[in-house]
């Protein structure tokens, strides 16, 4: 499972046998393959671009075939995975950012409630290792926020 990783090395060109969860945040990819193109521009280091599976996990992905899984949760960023969500009003309490929009754009964190993000990501994973080492047939979890390429 890689919870909006970066996927590096020429290994990553080889398909492998395992199963393989990725969970992006929407608008992290989105700001980073921008970012990406920028960079390109400016002659960015040719070993790392020609080595990042990142910029198309979907056909990563389908390289690696039916258990391969690629889950994007909508407006979220790459700081909703870690604990930090649950600081924002800690934060806010304490004036240290402008504005709500100012704090969570220094904390890459998205729209999503705390709660929502964590029941989310656990749910998915909770189900990808039922599946796949506890043997489990259980339903793949659905939920409006996220985009899942199977």
């Amino acid at each position: 499972i890689d919870l909006d990783g970066v996927l590096f090395g020429k290994d990553v060109a080889r398909p492998f046998k395992k199963p393989f969860m990725i969970m992006l945040a929407e608008k992290t990819w989105k700001n980073w393959k921008e970012g990406i193109r920028e960079q390109e521009k400016k002659d960015f280091d040719e070993a790392f671009s020609q080595n990042l599976a990142s910029d198309n996990f979907s056909e990563f992905c389908k390289q690696l075939g039916d258990k391969a899984h690629l889950v994007t949760i909508k407006q979220a960023r790459h700081g909703d995975f870690s604990d930090v969500p649950f600081l924002q009003n800690i934060l806010a309490v304490q004036n240290l950012f402008s504005s709500k929009s100012e704090m969570r754009e220094s904390l890459c964190i998205g729209d999503l409630e705390p709660y929502r993000i964590v029941s989310i990501t656990n749910d998915y994973i909770v189900w990808f290792f039922d599946k796949y080492l506890k043997g489990k047939d259980r339903k793949f979890p659905e939920y409006s926020e996220v985009i899942v390429e199977r």
